[in-house]
């Protein structure tokens, strides 16, 4: 091809630089999988606790949902984490729900570790 053929091409945008859109289709794979890679709350049972922080917990079961795998609980303030709230909190041993009910007064800790939070060794506390 001449160049004034090649100037015609790339001004009517026919000529595509093939080098750039390998470059984008690279950028767009590495994006999907990081997205695919990010997630809610961990939930895996036996997942490790390294690496997270740990905070202590008491509060009230609303519901449990999802089999159990997911706790609501109306909590007082979290030291250092969160003020008094009713929320969700996934439990990554089920055995731990496993005698819990609505109404329950716990204790527990919650792990922390980036944007993924669980609870685990939940405790009924019994009133006297």
């Amino acid at each position: 091809m001449t160049a004034v053929g090649e100037r015609r091409n790339l001004e009517s945008g026919k000529q595509r630089d093939s080098s750039g859109s390998v470059g984008r289709a690279w950028a767009a794979l590495v994006l999907a999988l990081a997205v695919a890679s990010c997630g809610g709350p961990a939930t895996h049972a036996g997942a490790s606790t390294e690496g997270a922080k740990r905070y202590a917990l008491r509060g009230q079961i609303v519901r449990l949902e999802d089999g159990g795998k997911i706790v609501v609980v109306r909590h007082q303030k979290i030291e250092g984490w969160m003020d008094a709230m009713t929320m969700e909190f996934p439990v990554r041993d089920s055995r731990d729900a496993e005698s819990l009910h609505a109404g329950d007064q716990i204790t527990a800790t919650v792990f922390v570790r980036g944007q993924d939070y669980w609870i685990e060794e939940v405790r009924r506390e019994f009133v006297k």
